[in-house]
């Protein structure tokens, strides 16, 4: 369905990802008050667009992970963190541990991204004519 209206399906990992066309479209039915990115529904995560589900790809493969270990009650939990964060004051989605984890996820993969586009520059060989000075 979602390549039949103009989205992107592809594999990553243990997941389906699916964006763009139906999938926007299905964002907005979830939650048409909110600015939803990305959601993740068991091993299916639906993103708005490619470059989304790329950027918040660590973020909702954690989701994923989450579901695998939680199962069928992994929803109710969810929704369990979100009102205990709101009860203590916090904000249901930041406060939520299962999105901590997410952020903390995502986080580290931005951090690993940043070492690898920094590293030295490899050393260049010594010319042959300075060898030769020793």
């Amino acid at each position: 369905m979602v390549k039949a209206t103009g989205g992107d399906c592809n594999r990553h990992g243990n997941a389906l990802e699916a964006s763009n066309g139906e999938a926007s479209r299905l964002l907005w039915l979830i939650n048409p008050w909110g600015n939803i990115e990305a959601i993740t529904l068991g091993h299916i995560i639906l993103a708005r667009d490619c470059a989304t589900a790329a950027r918040l790809r660590s973020h909702e493969h954690t989701h994923v992970r989450q579901y695998e270990r939680w199962g069928v009650i992994f929803p109710f939990a969810y929704l369990a963190s979100s009102a205990m964060a709101v009860i203590k004051g916090g904000d249901a989605y930041r406060d939520n541990v299962f999105e901590r984890a997410a952020f903390a996820a995502q986080r580290a993969d931005v951090q690993a991204d940043a070492k690898a586009t920094t590293r030295a520059p490899p050393v260049q060989p010594r010319p042959e004519h300075l060898n030769d000075l020793h």
